[in-house]
């Protein structure tokens, strides 16, 4: 029985650019505990599982001094990448087709490693090699960047798998397999009995595959190998292999502080140490997804964070908007709200302001040195002076650090790599301007994604090359729609009255670099 209703354009779905799957925030986190890595502005990067070069591409855009490679088993994935590369005229990143046991690579040249979306999706003999390769291609002082679906929460999720892949065991064309599981994924959201809790949470699990991107449908649930795993169970492996826990990427130990007093103390005197920790904390979430940063054993990680050396970097609140209400610079409740995520109430005055300040700032990174500084003068400014007291440094680090691991803020280990001020002839960044003839969702600067939804904008965007004026750029443009005739759109008419303002909007997503 058949449940697709049309036939389903099976084409390799390209993945995105991941800002946890960064080489700066594995520095960030390895800093957070103790070690320092690389400057990834001048560092070697290696990815495993590499795709089409959606992570990599823009990484080697944004850092031209640091050398980028990739390797993956599918050769079609790898030219998509090389072709990739060619078109942003990149000359630091380079992708192979291979796997792990077949890449031969200097022992230790690495100084940070990604694999996202891997462990899990492949036979056991490979995760063996895989991390036995992390711990031969480490430089001394790299970081390795692991995800996988975790458990327990991936077994609410897992009858999904099983029932999707029964149903199409018969179909072998991958644009009807895939079809027909979504098909009848959403046939079950909709059909299976709700009456009883059980039932309640199968039709949601379904719900949640239906509304999953076709090529995250096509990886996690229709892949042919699939295995979850417990922290503990992860850790035991990496150790076998000489490989040390730092920190999971979204500091997920941080969800304590979402916790009541009683069940979080309880917790933490449970625990014999950080690691035992994260496993019981993955038991009350429950997780169903992790993304550990490990690197080599024996390095001197520290048991618990330490805030202050946050204050060496920077921090930002990203491209997206916040929205701010309540009182910011006086004695109560504020909120911060960001669009489509999660939302933050805080009484606490100095981390209200210091959150303002880096959501007006967006996306520039604030040294911290200058958001604390900033932070003191409105404090004085609005009254409150007799909070600037000897404490205060710590007490807004860790706010901070707590706001990060709700990804409302980000802190980073060097300034920003895109600039807010196009100059007279702008440069847009390579892989947005790429992506921009094709698409309107496009990779920033900053290691996010975009949308940029009108014809003439994109133009825009690409015809920002960093060798024309800006006059020159708009004559091209007019001319383009002259030909087009697209004189009265209204998307063009106000580029064409307000240049600088319809360029300061690119840059202000993080678009343009120096």
């Amino acid at each position: 029985m058949a449940f697709r209703q049309s036939p389903y354009d099976y084409v390799p779905y390209p993945s995105h650019p991941q800002p946890q799957v960064h080489p700066d925030r594995m520095a960030s986190l390895g800093r957070l505990f103790g070690l320092d890595g690389a400057d990834v502005s001048q560092c070697r990067v290696l990815e495993i599982g590499c795709g089409d070069g959606a992570h990599l591409v823009p990484l080697a855009a944004a850092f031209p001094e640091s050398q980028f490679f990739g390797i993956d088993t599918a050769a079609t994935a790898v030219e998509r990448a090389q072709k990739y590369a060619r078109d942003c005229a990149l000359t630091n990143v380079e992708f192979r087709c291979g796997g792990v046991g077949d890449s031969t690579v200097e022992s230790g040249c690495f100084d940070y490693i990604l694999c996202h979306g891997v462990f899990s999706w492949v036979p056991s003999t490979v995760r063996e090699a895989l991390l036995d390769f992390c711990r031969r291609s480490l430089a001394p002082t790299g970081f390795a960047f692991v995800s996988y679906n975790a458990l327990p929460g991936w077994s609410l999720h897992q009858p999904t798998r099983d029932v999707l892949l029964w149903h199409i065991r018969d179909i072998v064309d991958p644009a009807e397999r895939l079809e027909e599981a979504r098909a009848f994924a959403t046939f079950l959201s909709g059909a299976i009995c709700h009456r009883q809790p059980d039932g309640m949470a199968l039709r949601t699990e379904f719900k949640l595959t239906v509304d999953k991107e076709p090529r995250v449908l096509w990886h996690d649930e229709l892949g042919p190998d699939h295995q979850a795993f417990y922290f503990h169970e992860f850790m035991a492996m990496a150790s076998r292999h000489q490989l040390a826990f730092v920190a999971d990427a979204d500091l997920g130990e941080h969800l304590l502080k979402t916790m009541p007093e009683t069940v979080a103390s309880t917790l933490t005197a449970a625990a014999a140490d950080r690691q035992e920790r994260e496993q019981y904390i993955d038991f009350l979430v429950p997780r169903r997804f992790r993304q550990t940063v490990l690197t080599h054993a024996g390095r001197p990680i520290l048991p618990e964070a330490d805030t202050e050396r946050l204050s060496q970097g920077w921090f930002s609140s990203g491209w997206a908007n916040m929205e701010c209400s309540g009182p910011i610079f006086e004695p109560g409740v504020g909120q911060f709200k960001l669009a489509n995520g999660p939302t933050l109430e805080s009484d606490f005055l100095p981390g209200k302001i210091a959150l303002h300040l880096l959501t007006q700032s967006a996306p520039d990174r604030v040294p911290f040195t200058d958001l604390i500084k900033r932070t003191e003068e409105l404090l004085t400014s609005s009254g409150q002076a007799h909070l600037n007291t000897p404490g205060l440094r710590s007490q807004l680090l860790r706010f901070l650090l707590d706001i990060a691991a709700a990804r409302l803020v980000t802190w980073h280990t060097l300034a920003p790599p895109f600039t807010l001020l196009p100059g007279e002839r702008p440069c847009a960044f390579a892989p947005a301007r790429v992506r921009a003839a094709t698409g309107d969702l496009l990779p920033n600067a900053d290691q996010r994604e975009t949308r940029i939804a009108e014809r003439w904008t994109r133009q825009l965007l690409i015809g920002c090359d960093g060798l024309r004026t800006r006059q020159e750029i708009l004559e091209d443009l007019r001319e383009n729609v002259r030909r087009s005739g697209d004189e009265h759109d209204a998307a063009w008419r106000q580029i064409e009255g307000d240049l600088d303002g319809a360029l300061r909007g690119l840059a202000s997503q993080a678009l343009f670099v120096s």
